[in-house]
């Protein structure tokens, strides 16, 4: 896990954006959902043993060709990024969020070029910083980092993935939503959202920031 965790700290986890999903210098990014994909709800049924069935709705996204998800991923050396792509393309498979059972929350992995408009505008000098990710500064930033800032505060919990731990349900851990604006960089931190009767469960709440020009 200490190895993990210093894998998942050299990572900017950010731009879950479902934004530049034409890729950069593509297309305007749609405003429309429907260009990018389409949302269902379908009906499953929860069995439990000889218990009557008990129908549930379950939600779900699927993305039109040439659209998807896009992270970015800042290293230091190339073994930290081999260990990232290990660890990616093993939670492909797996799948993340809910319904992983059915089939959902699965994914792919493709590497794309560098995006030189999107790079220049995160590591530009500027007076304002907008948060592509949500993030938490850690104690002895909080302070700083929330004057004269704009945000809004969202909470994140969910559930421990592991069939050996107990208390299957994460702590709650309230964070910035992307599109904080702050004067103050700030580092932020990977927090154990784990519960004390298991092992660590590691939440990532590091920033990656854009420049804002004002």
């Amino acid at each position: 896990m200490k190895s993990f965790k210093k894998v998942m700290a050299g990572m900017l986890m950010g731009i879950m954006v479902i934004g530049m999903l034409t890729g950069c210098g593509g297309d305007p990014v749609a405003d429309d959902f429907e260009k990018l994909g389409k949302r269902v709800v379908r009906v499953s049924a929860a069995i439990n043993g000889q218990e009557q069935t008990v129908p549930y709705r379950v939600g779900a996204f699927y993305y039109n060709d040439g659209n998807g998800l896009y992270i970015i991923v800042g290293y230091e050396n190339k073994d930290a990024l081999s260990e990232f792509e290990i660890l990616a393309k093993s939670l492909g498979i797996s799948g993340i969020g809910g319904e992983r059972s059915s089939g959902l929350g699965r994914f792919e992995i493709e590497e794309y070029a560098e995006c030189d408009d999107l790079l220049e505008m995160i590591g530009t000098q500027s007076d304002y910083h907008m948060t592509l990710s949500v993030s938490l500064p850690n104690e002895s930033e909080l302070e700083s980092v929330l004057e004269d800032a704009r945000y809004k505060i969202i909470k994140r919990s969910g559930f421990v993935a592991s069939s050996n731990y107990r208390e299957r349900r994460k702590k709650d851990l309230y964070v910035l939503a992307a599109g904080a604006c702050v004067t103050h960089k700030f580092e932020g931190d990977i927090y154990d959202v784990g519960s004390d009767d298991g092992h660590a469960v590691y939440r990532y709440a590091k920033p990656v920031f854009m420049e804002v020009r004002v």
